[in-house]
């Protein structure tokens, strides 16, 4: 499979394929095929995070739909940050999002940051730099942090991944 045998990557491999059976990782490829992914960029998917092929149809499936259908990432995109998969999308990746939407219709945003990073960020920084900052100049950034707002359309501004190939767009957002 190409993996470096002393990489933690390799180790996570084996667990997972210790664990997972044919059936359910045919299953999950079937998932991803059904979102346009090749084989080879499942394999790539599974190098890049094993684990991948533990979670079930169900989640995998909602998360595959949230960033190839509604965030309009193409296979190529999430398959370069395909650790965006592994946060909850109702605990990390939507809150984070609906912050990023609120400051981005009230202008309150300068510096370019890709939406992957952002997902990635750890708690206390995101809820520092996106959250507290804005506090008191943009009230409802709070409440979509608490998931009191409901996170529709996407005002962001969109621009091509530097990875991309395909044609759809990756997200990025503003910071001030």
């Amino acid at each position: 499979m190409g993996f470096d045998l002393e990489s933690s990557y390799f180790c996570k491999a084996v667990r997972t394929l210790c664990y997972v059976t044919e059936s359910a990782w045919e299953s999950r490829c079937v998932v991803f095929r059904s979102f346009g992914f090749s084989d080879s960029e499942i394999l790539s998917m599974f190098k890049k995070l094993p684990h991948i092929m533990s979670y079930s149809e169900k989640i995998l499936n909602e998360k595959m739909k949230f960033f190839l259908n509604k965030m309009q990432w193409t296979p190529l995109r999430l398959l370069s940050s395909p650790v965006v998969l592994d946060y909850s999308l109702k605990k990390r990746t939507i809150p984070r999002c609906s912050v990023l939407q609120v400051l981005v219709s009230k202008n309150r945003t300068s510096e370019s940051y890709m939406l992957s990073t952002l997902l990635v960020m750890s708690e206390k920084k995101f809820i520092k730099h996106f959250v507290t900052a804005h506090k008191d100049e943009v009230p409802g950034v709070v409440k979509a942090y608490q998931g009191k707002l409901t996170f529709d359309e996407y005002t962001f501004k969109q621009k091509r991944h530097k990875d991309e190939i395909r044609s759809s767009p990756d997200i990025l957002v503003n910071q001030s």
